[in-house]
């Protein structure tokens, strides 16, 4: 396994400048396990009669890898992707790379409004604002469809990597760390819990390789899903989870679960299709969210749903009026309205859980050409008969407090035709694939990709 030695505490850079004296470090604003975010403004700017407010930056902050380690490869890749998705005006920009002897900084734009998580956790404006959901998300689809035509896909669109201005009103797709050209993968589990496609965590897909395009498109319908409700449907996409497996049986369960209008499910339904074949393509997804009346149930179809629903609404929408007395009331009645029932309630938002798996090295796809001039699928690890890994793209085996994530081991891939890399069902006539074995080589490695990607086993110093 490849071992990297990091200092057991990252450097404060604040008051740092960088770039020959151009920028200067300011505060942080983010920070994970593989790098440092700070605020940076424009030294040549502050103060200036043009410019009385100095332009501002977001610097990513990352120890530096050898260019030819694994680390540097996917250092490398995460600036090149990144780098040929800037050109979209709702992708964050990267503006260029700035090297020093141990670290790296990544110049990018500077958000105000933080990310969209923490629009819909702390100031939901979304709630039952027909026309910021359609106006967001249609940016979201513009974005995301251009870096696809670009040969990019990113493997963790969640609401933690959309950005946002100061009054929310535009968005930027950021964090290409584990941004991939190829278009059939096998990087199974990569992303975030809530957010992976079934197809993509692979255990009920017999690990077969699986388009990630599609697998991004799914990703979009969770996020849609967390705008209108502030709420997961499941806590991942596998038949372990018994609110997955209630949407895999009755494919209007939705419904009764959340205050989404008919015409949202109908949409939601499309995206959030079992087989990937059936899913739609953006395209398709763009008019019919801009075809779309209404987002939300009414008060009335509020009124008259199920206690699931009634909770959701009573959580959710008041806090978009900044009722505070009004959403503790509501937040006291649901719980005596609860109270000794079953918990079948759906999860709320949660920032943690982001992993991803890694597998032995002779599994990886050829790469697709005319994107990347040297393009490899990153893997990193080791198996016990001695084959030797290279860098990937992958997760972490820890959410945000620490604790330990849980979630299938990657097993070998058989060579297999694409015309069995989905189950041909529907979800009317549903059947179940049968899983695959799953062997294990040795230890599997996990890998944090919050910030980047790095190896799991860790020299502190």
């Amino acid at each position: 396994m490849s071992v990297i030695a990091i200092p057991s505490a990252f450097p404060d850079f604040t008051g740092l400048t960088i770039d020959e004296g151009r920028l200067r470090l300011v505060e942080i604003i983010g920070e994970g396990a593989h790098g440092v975010v700070y605020r940076a403004i424009e030294e040549s700017s502050a103060g200036s009669s043009s410019a009385p407010s100095p332009k501002e930056y977001a610097v990513k902050v990352q120890p530096k890898a050898d260019e030819t380690s694994r680390q540097g490869m996917a250092q490398a890749r995460e600036i090149i992707t990144h780098k040929i998705a800037s050109e979209h005006p709702n992708v964050v920009t990267l503006h260029h790379v700035v090297e020093e002897d141990w670290f790296l900084f990544l110049v990018t734009d500077y958000c105000p409004g933080g990310d969209l998580f923490r629009v819909v956790i702390e100031d939901p404006i979304y709630a039952r604002r027909d026309d910021m959901v359609k106006n967001t998300f249609l940016q979201m689809l513009d974005a995301v469809e251009y870096i696809h035509d670009k040969g990019i896909y990113h493997r963790d669109l969640k609401p933690d990597n959309i950005f946002v201005n100061a009054d929310a009103t535009e968005i930027y797709v950021g964090d290409f760390g584990l941004a991939t050209d190829i278009s059939r993968g096998q990087g199974f589990g990569c992303g975030t819990t809530s957010y992976i496609s079934p197809e993509c965590i692979g255990m009920d897909f017999n690990y077969m390789p699986f388009d990630t395009a599609k697998a991004d498109i799914w990703s979009l319908g969770i996020i849609l899903i967390t705008m209108m409700t502030g709420r997961h449907p499941w806590r991942v996409a596998t038949t372990d989870d018994e609110h997955f497996v209630r949407y895999l049986e009755d494919e209007n369960a939705l419904l009764q679960a959340l205050p989404i209008s008919t015409g949202a499910n109908e949409i939601i339904k499309r995206i959030l299709t079992f087989n990937p074949n059936r899913r739609i393509s953006i395209a398709e997804l763009r008019e019919e969210i801009k075809a779309l009346d209404t987002f939300f149930m009414t008060d009335e179809e509020i009124a008259n749903s199920n206690e699931l629903v009634q909770e959701a609404a009573a959580i959710y929408f008041p806090r978009a009026l900044g009722d505070a007395d009004k959403r503790e009331a509501a937040e006291d009645a649901v719980q005596i309205a609860m109270a000794g029932r079953e918990d079948i309630s759906y999860p709320s938002l949660d920032p943690g859980d982001a992993y991803a798996f890694v597998r032995p090295d002779h599994l990886a796809l050829s790469p697709r050409p005319g994107v990347l001039s040297e393009s490899v699928v990153f893997t990193i690890g080791s198996v016990s008969d001695g084959t030797v890994s290279s860098p990937s793209s992958g997760g972490s085996n820890t959410d945000s407090s620490g604790r330990d994530s849980t979630g299938p081991r990657t097993p070998d891939v058989p060579a297999v035709d694409d015309k069995q890399v989905v189950p041909q069902t529907t979800q009317d006539a549903f059947e179940f694939p049968a899983r695959a074995a799953e062997p294990q080589k040795g230890p599997t490695p996990i890998h944090c990709l919050v910030q980047g990607i790095e190896e799991i086993s860790l020299i502190v110093v």
